[in-house]
């Protein structure tokens, strides 16, 4: 039965060269160590690309979580500008219904004063 290797990373850089030495094996030119060497190397591509993964995981899910505020702080300033649209509209028509009436009243003036006829 095949005995593996135990290797623990330490990104902090506490552990000495002469701890690697002896979790790599105690002669340095020994086919085990040359092979424990290539399985740490692995490792340790293994770690750093599955930690550049993360970090751009992360970075893709903060990236698409202001993509989507931006588009629903659009929504809401595009619906706020139609809101007030709307009422600068009604206002318009208003105004407008208010000088028609007006300028109907200046120039029909003599009418209101003038009592209704009834047809019988």
């Amino acid at each position: 039965m095949e005995q593996g290797l135990d290797i623990v990373i330490d990104f902090t850089g506490s552990q000495t060269p002469k701890e690697f030495d002896k979790i790599l094996g105690d002669e340095k030119n020994s086919p085990e160590r040359q092979a424990n060497v290539m399985y740490m190397k692995s490792i340790l591509e293994l770690a750093s690309f599955i930690l550049l993964e993360e970090i751009l995981r992360q970075n893709l899910t903060r990236l698409l979580y202001h993509i989507e505020i931006k588009r629903q702080l659009n929504k809401i300033k595009i619906r706020f500008n139609n809101i007030k649209k709307k009422k600068k509209r009604k206002e318009q028509r208003k105004l407008t219904r208010h000088t028609i009436k007006e300028k109907f009243n200046q120039k029909y003036l003599f009418f209101e004063d003038a009592p209704l006829k009834s047809k019988h």
